[in-house]
């Protein structure tokens, strides 16, 4: 699968848009777990609003593995390790996007205006 990654610095906005939930998928028997990645740590999912300063702007659904991110509904957040991954399935096809973490852009955990994190 191919690994595209993603530089945050080209949006300019990005808002959480719903609270961290589990990444769910089916066990042996059919009954609902929460997904882990090749680690061990627990899967996580975000849905953000991503946009340029000069296009539109869209809400796409962002997997973070490890402790579940705290944010806020409509709260500015920093992405940090953002990547894409095309995938196909029954004629289906998009873009599966994770990162190594969502924060806050501002409080505790979060990386200072103008600062790399």
């Amino acid at each position: 699968m191919r690994v595209i990654p993603i530089d945050m610095a080209a949006f300019t906005v990005v808002l959480a848009m719903g609270p961290a939930a589990p990444v769910m998928e089916p066990d042996a028997r059919g009954k609902q777990i929460q997904k882990a990645n090749a680690d061990g740590e627990l899967m996580f999912q975000v849905p953000v609003v991503v946009g340029l300063v000069d296009g539109p702007a869209s809400v796409i659904t962002v997997k973070v593995a490890g402790a579940a991110p705290v944010v806020q509904v409509g709260a500015p957040v920093v992405i940090t390790g953002l990547v894409g991954r095309a995938w196909e399935m029954g004629g289906r096809h998009g873009i599966a996007f994770s990162a190594t973490s969502i924060r806050p852009a501002s409080g505790p955990g979060s990386v200072p205006a103008g600062s790399k994190s």
